[in-house]
């Protein structure tokens, strides 16, 4: 993976003691993510998602490609994520994905029957 992207998976995941702050380094982080639109890094965050045991470090990459796919078009990525839903069981990191999930234009192509699943589970 690259090393840019390792840092700021660790400065995402990394718990901020004033996240109050706009000066935080997580704070910081969030939005360096938010502006993000290189294509390049969507498969390796596919890529660590699908190994990342870490349910904190695999929310930090939710978060990365979630934002990143309301700018960059990819639906095997899109789709990766929204099937995602049906392995992930914290609820926290269910609901930060439904929400992101909200933002990303999903063509006809794109199943969203685990969308569905999702919200009628009691997860």
């Amino acid at each position: 993976m690259d090393e840019y992207l390792i840092d700021l998976l660790e400065r995402i995941s990394t718990k901020c003691t004033d996240c109050d702050s706009s000066k935080s380094i997580t704070w910081k982080a969030y939005r360096e993510a938010e502006a993000l639109n290189d294509a390049k890094y969507v498969p390796q965050l596919i890529d660590y998602i699908s190994t990342e045991k870490n349910k904190i470090n695999r929310d930090s990459a939710y978060f990365i490609l979630g934002k990143m796919l309301t700018k960059v078009t990819n639906n095997t990525a899109i789709q990766f994520y929204i099937d995602r839903l049906t392995i992930e069981t914290d609820k926290y990191v269910l609901g930060s994905m439904l929400g992101r999930l909200a933002e990303i234009h999903k063509d006809d192509s794109i199943d969203i029957s685990p969308i569905i699943q999702c919200t009628k589970s009691d997860k």
